[in-house]
């Protein structure tokens, strides 16, 4: 089976679902990784989340829904291709070429789409 890594560089878009102002977070991200640590890598959040309160500055974003997005090249033949999410946290929803492709409610720790 040939496998095609997706980890490394994505784009992070994020907004504020309880205040709809228009801002939205356009960032670079890590993947693996995780919301908080890249918006850490971005100066939005304290260098260091893991010393004193500095965790608590990320509070504020309790309420923003998070897209993560990666553009891909997928073999011509598709046939048993298979894309799989691990550790993803509650509630998401999958999008593959703007189509939604899954969405899951309840907490999903590993994923895999056909």
């Amino acid at each position: 089976m040939k496998t095609i890594s997706l980890n490394g560089i994505w784009n992070l878009k994020g907004k504020n679902q309880a205040i709809d102002d228009g801002n939205i977070i356009d960032i670079v991200a890590n993947v693996p990784g995780c919301v908080q640590l890249d918006l850490s890598n971005e100066g939005i959040l304290p260098k260091d989340l893991f010393t004193g309160l500095n965790v608590k500055a990320a509070d504020k974003f309790e309420d923003y829904e998070w897209w993560y997005e990666k553009t891909f090249d997928c073999p011509e033949v598709l046939k048993n291709v298979f894309l799989v999410f691990e550790g993803v946290d509650c509630l998401p929803e999958y999008f593959l070429n703007g189509k939604k492709s899954v969405k899951a409610i309840i907490c999903i720790l590993h994923t895999n789409l056909r």
